[in-house]
């Protein structure tokens, strides 16, 4: 599916398209076509994840 890069904070609600990591650990907190939620931000902001690639 076609995808855009977004701002972390921006990507409330939206469909990830690819893993995105915080290293360490290295586990993803959202898979590709799981819905990114408010705890999923705050493990984003908790790990430095500033981006994150969500479905157009």
């Amino acid at each position: 599916s076609p995808s855009e890069l977004l701002p972390a904070e921006d990507c409330l609600g939206r469909i990830c398209s690819i893993s995105t990591v915080g290293c360490p650990p290295a586990i993803p907190p959202v898979m590709p076509g799981e819905v990114i939620t408010r705890e999923v931000l705050e493990c984003f902001k908790y790990y430095g994840v500033g981006t994150c690639r969500v479905v157009r």
